[in-house]
């Protein structure tokens, strides 16, 4: 890590995932049940850091032997660090908790970037609420069938374009992410082919046809995949067209 100039301002920081106890105290030193080592790009070693407001550096190997040690403690999950108090604000910039180090423990507030973000999150939900508003039925049910496993056929089209303006609203960038996907009507199709019986499979592992005339194995399962994954990725291939092009005949005839 390169030490980084603090700019003078006072700071808010808050812990991670909302959590709010009454009190809570950070790590402020390095030792061997905590650890706080941090990779210093200028020497290209570990070092430890403390926080010492009467040291200039957070540097374990550069404070001297007057150091005095601090509690950092958040009080009902936030900590407002003055700008005079510029020591704290570096250590907490390099602490291995900061999210911005790829911790997890707390952050630093930022009324701009929250505003931000909140704005883009409102501009996602908008963008999903209005693709489902406008959104070819057809599509829709596979949507509704794909990402909330809903029983589309015994559904009313009011009951499936209202649950899924309700998903939109919680699950927006899901729902962006899918209309966009080509694969999604193949995805769809594996989905209720397993669903409905056309294929099955057998020993948990391998894949069978589940037609009156044909009970063949189509494949195995590839490890670490779901059926469905594979069989959406086995219709895609030049072998499964066939039974992809039925697939979708039988289906669109049944509706």
């Amino acid at each position: 890590m390169k030490k980084q100039k603090i700019e003078a301002k006072d700071r808010v920081y808050l812990l991670a995932n909302g959590k709010t106890p009454l009190t809570y105290s950070l790590a402020n030193k390095h030792t061997n049940t905590r650890p706080l080592l941090i990779i210093d790009e200028e020497s290209q070693r570990q070092r430890a850091i403390r926080y010492a407001r009467n040291q200039k550096s957070q540097f374990v190997d550069e404070q001297d032997e007057h150091v005095i040690v601090e509690p950092i403690i958040f009080q009902d999950g936030k900590l407002v660090v003055p700008k005079i108090n510029f020591q704290l604000q570096e250590f907490l910039s390099m602490h291995p908790d900061n999210v911005s180090n790829n911790g997890g423990r707390f952050y630093e507030y930022n009324p701009e970037e929250e505003s931000r973000r909140e704005m883009e999150q409102m501009d996602m939900e908008f963008q999903a609420w209005t693709a489902v508003k406008n959104l070819d039925f057809d599509k829709l049910k596979t949507l509704a069938s794909l990402l909330m496993n809903l029983d589309v056929d015994n559904m009313s089209s009011s009951e499936i374009r209202h649950n899924m303006v309700l998903y939109a609203r919680d699950y927006p960038e899901d729902i962006l992410d899918a209309i966009e996907d080509p694969n999604t009507e193949v995805d769809a199709i594996a989905k209720r082919a397993i669903d409905d019986g056309y294929v099955f499979v057998k020993g948990g592992k391998d894949l069978h046809y589940n037609l009156k005339t044909n009970k063949t194995k189509i494949f195995t399962i590839k490890h670490g995949m779901t059926a469905q994954d594979s069989l959406s990725q086995w219709l895609q291939s030049d072998v499964g067209l066939e039974f992809y092009e039925l697939l979708r005949e039988k289906f669109s005839t049944e509706e």
